[in-house]
């Protein structure tokens, strides 16, 4: 897939949605599996920071602006985070639930 209108179905990505959720309702409202739409698994790590070469094929295919997609990858929503490999795992382990319900991060 190279080209927006090779996509028979827009869908538009919504506010604080991670970039992988808005990929799959992109490949299910257009009948595609997720790799044949994007060329990896849901669960990549790729999706924390993909490349521009990723998010400009996806950008094209889609018809969200590049930046909108950036916007919602964890690099994105968090551009000073230091994120070595590996390191997502033992960050999300350090998650708790808070008194009210909430996530409390240990960062």
């Amino acid at each position: 897939m190279s080209d927006a209108s090779q996509l028979p179905v827009a869908v538009d990505i919504q506010p604080g949605e991670d970039i992988a959720a808005y990929l799959q309702r992109v490949a299910d409202a257009n009948y595609l599996d997720f790799p044949v739409l994007t060329g990896h698994r849901r669960t990549a790590r790729v999706w924390e920071d993909p490349d521009h070469p990723l998010l400009a094929r996806l950008s094209s295919i889609t018809g969200v602006a590049e930046e909108r997609l950036r916007a919602a990858t964890l690099r994105g929503t968090y551009p000073g985070i230091e994120v070595p490999p590996g390191s997502w795992r033992v960050s999300l382990c350090r998650l708790r639930l808070a008194g009210g319900g909430g996530l409390v991060g240990d960062w």
